[in-house]
């Protein structure tokens, strides 16, 4: 069964966004009577999926997280890989982040983040989690405060695809992708793996910022490469920031979701620290937004030595 004809279920609508990403003629669906659809696609939400006009910007997406995420993992002749370097750039902020939180009213990260650098590489460059439960525990609408300034993030469910749905630029099986739209701009969660090795699945992520809350005023690309200690915690790492999210397990009505981390510059094997670290909480109520709170944090040994 083709790719496209997975979908066929859904007829022309969803047709019209799939094609360009398989390069079919988007005003000719697949026949469903010649190859009948397998019944996952029926769970897919039509809103998770991008527009036509945002497969070019999620395939971009996709390639510059690969890129982040090889980059992350490769020494390249020097002692240790970047990915390291984090690990334990990491700990140290988890070290000291429960002591100033505590001083502001807000409960420490969750002890799952605290991760050995072997374990940190292991669950960076696979993830034991299945597709769903990767990203689930994050889905809908949170309201909080950034820098000051009020953001919304709107979370979708999360749609997995079984059989993946495969990708020529970048070479890449998708297993599971969730969309956001985040205040200042949008992106998606996405559980892939290689080829190559299809039971290796690993996490990538893609945000795009523009102005005026307008899609097509995109004035900046972030690509992520993502760690899920466990099914309610997510590690996500840019080029240059480090999240920590969290959304601990409580009755509904007190929900939160809590993004920790801090800030760092890298050059070559060492690591700088230029604005310190920061904790965000999100909650369901847009009326009840709680602060955005700057951390101290600039660990002496910038080699990213334990």
């Amino acid at each position: 069964m083709t790719p496209a004809a997975r979908f066929a279920g859904f007829g022309l609508t969803l047709w019209a966004v799939l094609a360009p990403l398989h390069g079919q003629d988007p005003v000719t669906p697949p026949n469903p009577e010649a190859d009948p659809p397998s019944p996952a696609p029926e769970r897919i939400p039509l809103s998770v999926l991008p527009h036509r006009d945002e497969w070019p910007l999620l395939q971009k997406g996709l390639e510059e997280a690969l890129a982040l995420h090889t980059e992350l993992l490769d020494a390249a002749g020097t002692s240790a890989p970047p990915a390291t370097l984090l690990a334990r750039a990491s700990r140290a902020f988890l070290a000291v982040a429960p002591a100033a939180l505590s001083d502001r009213g807000r409960s420490a990260p969750s002890a799952a983040f605290l991760l050995a650098d072997e374990d940190f590489l292991r669950l960076l460059a696979a993830t034991p989690h299945p597709p769903v439960a990767a990203f689930a525990a994050f889905s809908g609408k949170w309201f909080g405060l950034w820098e000051g300034l009020p953001v919304d993030h709107d979370w979708s469910e999360t749609a997995p695809f079984d059989p993946p749905l495969t990708l020529s630029h970048p070479s890449l099986d998708l297993h599971a992708l969730q969309y956001a739209w985040i205040g200042d701009g949008f992106g998606w969660n996405i559980l892939v793996s290689q080829p190559d090795e299809p039971t290796r699945k690993f996490i990538l992520g893609s945000v795009y910022h523009v102005r005026d809350r307008d899609r097509k005023k995109i004035y900046l690309h972030r690509p992520h490469a993502g760690i899920a200690p466990d099914p309610r915690t997510l590690v996500w790492i840019t080029r240059n920031e480090v999240f920590f999210e969290e959304v601990p397990e409580v009755p509904a009505n007190r929900e939160r979701y809590f993004i920790h981390g801090f800030f760092y510059a890298r050059d070559g094997a060492a690591l700088g620290f230029p604005r310190g670290g920061f904790s965000a909480a999100y909650g369901r109520d847009p009326d009840n937004r709680l602060p955005w709170l700057p951390l101290p944090f600039d660990p002496g040994d910038r080699s990213g030595n334990p």
